[in-house]
């Protein structure tokens, strides 16, 4: 990926990533009966992005370590740090702390981003994925983000993500039959260098 084809595009903002959107799909779960908003159980949507990479952390080209160090950069960066634009778990644990008595008994791990761990390298049709799991990405909610990264050069690297949003009934197996589903998508990417 050239900066100048990068630039060509118009790149959005979202949470610690600016990127280019090259793709969305989107797929409504819905139960058998009227259950939750006109039978939604949830929502499974599937972006595929090609991130700047700020100079922080370098990334080199198919080096999925230099992208799982960026990557914990990134996210110690926006999540905890007291830097410009960061610090989401901090201001939250501070929310906390000076509202104990609204809190009630509700622990404030309920309102807290959980970063990535573990990372995991995955072969996908030849080509070598960091795949990763975020919660709650930018707020607190019952909804959940797979990525697969792939390093493309030392400035961009591509993702391919699954954001899951979770409505009413048996959460965990819900989410277990939406990652299933995100898995079964992800295992027919190819990875076309050239």
């Amino acid at each position: 990926m050239q900066p100048d084809l990068f630039n060509m595009y118009e790149s959005e903002q979202k949470f610690n990533r600016t990127f280019v959107r090259m793709d969305f799909e989107w797929w409504a779960y819905r139960g058998l009966f009227l259950q939750g908003h006109l039978g939604k159980l949830g929502d499974l949507s599937m972006d595929i992005d090609i991130n700047r990479a700020m100079p922080h952390s370098p990334i080199k080209e198919g080096d999925l370590n230099s992208l799982e160090s960026y990557l914990k950069q990134e996210y110690w960066t926006y999540y905890e740090t007291e830097e410009t634009g960061g610090g989401i778990n901090l201001r939250a644990r501070q929310h906390y702390e000076n509202n104990k008595v609204l809190m009630g008994d509700t622990p404030v791990s309920g309102f807290l981003v959980k970063l990535p761990d573990p990372y995991t390298k995955e072969r996908i049709h030849g080509a070598d994925w960091l795949a990763y799991h975020i919660n709650s990405e930018g707020m607190a909610g019952h909804h959940h983000t797979y990525y697969w990264a792939y390093p493309l050069s030392k400035d961009y690297y591509l993702t391919v993500s699954f954001w899951m949003q979770l409505e009413i009934g048996n959460r965990s197996m819900r989410s277990e039959r939406m990652r299933d589903d995100a898995r079964r998508i992800m295992s027919m990417m190819e990875l076309r260098k050239g």
